[in-house]
């Protein structure tokens, strides 16, 4: 999470050739760079396949990132990417590395994490942003000596919250729901059971930033790959029940009991 450099990268939408031929990452880049464009402000391109959606604008582009196919996300992270503000350090970052979709004033969004974690505070997850001041990242950071289940809420102070995480740390899905000012950030190991990370208040606003993002700010290199994201309404979900399939599961059993009393009212079955 915290590092002794991080380059100013303002944060840029670009929309610049979204309907020309320039699909390979590195061929739009080098574009860019042709044209006397500097590194530090290619921030965004509109109009690529990422995850499965084209509406994804980067703040600070990662040098080297690249989409499969399939349409998963592939990041390898600069040195000194982070995101911090001032507690206990005294210093402001915000120069990781977020790939940001539009979202609505309430959603739930979530994503699959695979990663390696090899220096102090490398760490991947998802975020949540409003602007530089309001914001929060949840995921996987190492930290002491192991992979922590971390999580960074920031009103204009940043808080840091941690604790071991008993899964795999190299595969898992973090999934944030925004509704009414509430924020609830989840974890899950195999996309089933939901463990709660964190509940807390979070701005109200008309829409909001959320997708994955990724730092390392003692060194370069953390490769990470994101899967499977999807921003949807927000879930309905009891505080205490963790499981998707269990709501949906109950929504069908009860719509069956219902179709069976309308079908017993009118035979005249009981």
């Amino acid at each position: 999470m915290l590092g002794s450099f991080c380059p100013d990268r303002p944060f840029i939408i670009l929309h610049l050739f979204a309907e020309q031929v320039y699909r390979s990452p590195a061929n739009k880049q080098a574009s860019f760079r042709k044209a006397g464009m500097p590194d530090s402000i290619i921030s965004g391109i509109g109009g690529e396949l990422a995850l499965g959606r084209s509406d994804g604008h980067w703040l600070n582009e990662p040098r080297q990132w690249s989409v499969s196919a399939a349409g998963d996300l592939s990041v390898v992270t600069d040195k000194g990417s982070d995101f911090w503000r001032e507690t206990h350090y005294g210093f402001i970052r915000d120069c990781g590395h977020f790939l940001g979709f539009t979202a609505g004033s309430t959603f739930t969004a979530q994503i699959r994490i695979r990663s390696t974690y090899e220096k102090l505070y490398d760490e991947a997850g998802i975020m949540v942003r409003l602007d530089e001041h309001r914001w929060v990242k949840a995921g996987i950071e190492l930290s002491d000596g192991r992979a922590m289940l971390s999580s960074v809420l920031t009103d204009r102070k940043s808080d840091w919250a941690s604790s071991p995480y008993e899964y795999n740390s190299k595969d898992f899905w973090m999934r944030a729901t925004v509704a009414s000012g509430v924020l609830r950030m989840q974890v899950s190991s195999d996309a089933k059971s939901w463990p709660l990370v964190r509940l807390a208040p979070f701005p109200v606003a008309s829409s909001y930033q959320v997708g994955p993002m990724a730092c390392s700010p003692e060194r370069d290199g953390l490769h990470t790959h994101f899967s499977d994201f999807a921003i949807t309404a927000p879930l309905g979900n009891d505080l205490h029940d963790l499981s998707w399939a269990k709501r949906h599961n109950r929504k069908r059993q009860d719509a069956a009991r219902r179709a069976l009393y309308r079908e017993r009212s009118r035979t005249g079955c009981r």
